[in-house]
């Protein structure tokens, strides 16, 4: 997952709503470290849980809790950000912007100076 995709997580048996409710834990919730889906964060759709926008700090734990406080049998799903790209690229980019258009900025700038300083041919007669 990446920056600003959506995902819908649900806990299902057999492809079938199973009751249980969708829970995380990341460093950013305020509500612990059993945050609900749909009161805490995300948006509950059915028996599905969705996140419209995903952030970094989206990064955590995810698992399927029972309303008796059972958790999933399979390990949780862990959800964390992609890794970052190298910064090279955008620092390449920065580089050839300037050198593409500095030259027109530098000659445009000069021109005007030249045009605005520049003598009518009017002399004037003591």
């Amino acid at each position: 997952m990446s920056r600003g995709q959506s995902v819908s997580l649900s806990c299902e048996e057999d492809g079938r709503p199973a009751g249980w409710t969708l829970r995380r834990n990341t460093t950013r919730d305020r509500a612990g470290t059993r945050a609900e889906c749909g009161v805490h964060w995300g948006r509950t759709v059915g028996s599905s849980c969705f996140i419209s926008y995903i952030l970094p700090w989206d990064s955590g734990v995810y698992w399927c809790e029972s309303r008796e406080g059972a958790t999933t049998s399979p390990p949780p799903t862990s959800a964390a950000p992609p890794p970052v790209s190298d910064p090279v690229p955008l620092v390449l980019r920065l580089v050839c912007h300037l050198v593409v258009f500095c030259p027109y900025c530098i000659s445009t700038f000069i021109m005007v100076s030249l045009y605005r300083d520049r003598t009518t041919g009017k002399t004037l007669n003591p």
